[in-house]
């Protein structure tokens, strides 16, 4: 649709990057992987991580006005770091009783508030290793290349390369594993990155850009208003 706003005259995307399932959305962008084995694998994942969640009573919750350096005593007993999402924005993920525990440690330690998220179970945390497993399979079906844009792993928060058994193993581990988003967005300003455009509904990565580096812009882009919006920044920028 943007391509289109613009008459095929797209700038240069400099990267890409998504959160947790986002990462899927930014590699089907990059063409490092084909929509419909996209789509496939969201599927299958999200089925993987359905069956942990029945498996045992577990949660998430986030944690405002502490880092993850700070998190330490607060961690353990199932208990781990979900997301990194910025300073002062940390998600822990886990089983329920624990999970809870670690929330009040949490506050000892100088967080402000801790939210529990209305999700199904402890996503990005060790009680999900198995769904990794079981997406390991779907993942050896699917064709990956090379992505055509820079994309960063949320597992390691650097590029993905062009190896693809490299991108399925990584995107094994990111089902249990830790979304590095603080560390992923630290190294996209790094690269020279000033303007950011979230694609789909919420503004939540607005937000965290925001989080992340006040001084940099993000534009949500949901809508056909929003497309044009997009467009004209774009172009703007183009000329400048």
């Amino acid at each position: 649709a943007l391509e289109e706003e613009l008459k095929g005259n797209l700038p240069e995307v400099a990267a890409a990057a998504g959160l947790s399932l986002g990462e899927y959305s930014a590699l089907t962008f990059a063409k490092a992987l084909e929509l419909e084995d996209a789509l496939k694998l969201v599927i299958a994942r999200g089925r993987h991580m359905q069956e942990c969640c029945e498996a045992q009573p577990s949660g998430m919750v986030s944690l405002l006005g502490i880092d993850v350096g700070d998190l330490g005593p607060a961690l353990g007993e199932g208990v781990g770091i979900a997301n990194d999402n910025a300073p002062g924005q940390v998600v822990l993920s886990g089983p329920k009783d624990a999970l809870a525990a670690a929330a009040e440690k949490a506050k000892e330690l100088g967080a402000r508030r801790a939210v529990p998220l209305n999700v199904a179970g402890a996503y990005h945390s060790e009680l999900m290793a198995p769904a990794g497993e079981k997406l390991a399979s779907d993942l050896a079906e699917a064709g990956f290349t090379a992505p055509a844009v820079p994309v960063y792993s949320n597992v390691t928060a650097e590029l993905h390369g062009g190896d693809a058994d490299t991108m399925r193993d990584l995107l094994v581990k990111q089902v249990s594993g830790t979304v590095r988003w603080r560390e992923s967005m630290s190294a996209l300003f790094a690269s020279g990155v000033e303007q950011c455009f979230e694609f789909g509904p919420g503004g939540v990565l607005k937000g965290l850009v925001r989080r992340n580096d006040k001084k940099k812009k993000c534009l949500t882009v949901a809508t056909v208003e929003d497309v044009k919006a997009a467009a004209e920044a774009l172009a703007a920028g183009s000329e400048a």
